[in-house]
């Protein structure tokens, strides 16, 4: 019975992940992925637009922490037939907008540009973080158009999301750990706490427990 049970319950789980993930496919969402390199190299993150429901107008920006990166070069990819503009690329945060000439909404989905970064040398987990004002996105009718943000990383070396003990794996212990800030039985700071936030929200709460606890469960392949 208590196997039936398990089984049971396994099963729920996998489909209220699977409805989870079927209604986040369908949200507009701006984000940047999640790279890997070594101390002193340049890596592309692409900041992407997803589930494009149709604008005219954006400016969005994105910063990143100053002491772990270095913003080289960004290249806009051409997603429209009007190019983006960046600015000033030494300002953080970058602000990128566009606008449509035509006034015509676009719908089209991808990556709106990409930007390269030189890791520092004492860098580890390095967030590069999305934020828009609504009202600087819109459509040809002038509504405000609202997009889910997924806030990517750039990892040096073995830097594991989700480490929170630093030991170079994720396992309980880790969901422990985030758990035992909340409690505040431990202090998690620097790097232990980037690697706490393990869904990606930008903030360390319960949900990036259970984050770690789904992916050790196989519930989920990626942390971030």
């Amino acid at each position: 019975m208590k196997k039936v049970t398990a089984v049971l319950l396994s099963a729920i789980m996998l489909f209220i992940c699977s409805v989870i993930s079927s209604n986040a496919a369908d949200k507009p969402i701006f984000q940047t992925n999640i790279v890997r390199g070594n101390p002193g190299e340049i890596v592309e993150v692409s900041l992407d637009l997803l589930n494009n429901p149709g604008i005219t107008a954006l400016s969005i920006d994105v910063d990143y922490p100053t002491e772990d990166l270095e913003l080289t070069e960004v290249k806009g990819c051409s997603l429209f037939s009007d190019d983006i503009s960046t600015g000033n690329t030494k300002t953080n945060p970058l602000r990128i907008s566009w606008f449509s000439s035509d006034s015509q909404n676009k719908t089209d989905s991808g990556t709106l540009a990409k930007l390269y970064f030189r890791i520092k040398g004492n860098a580890l987990l390095s967030r590069v973080n999305i934020s828009y004002n609504p009202e600087n996105v819109f459509n040809n009718a002038l509504q405000n158009q609202t997009f889910s943000i997924k806030n990517g990383w750039v990892l040096a070396g073995d830097a594991k999301i989700g480490d929170t003990n630093g030991d170079g794996s994720v396992n309980i212990s880790d969901a422990t750990e985030v758990q035992k800030h909340l409690a505040q039985l431990l202090t998690l700071s620097g790097d232990r706490l980037k690697a706490a936030d393990a869904d990606g929200d930008g903030v360390v709460n319960i949900s990036d427990a259970t984050h770690i606890q789904k992916y050790l469960a196989q519930l989920i392949d990626h942390l971030g």
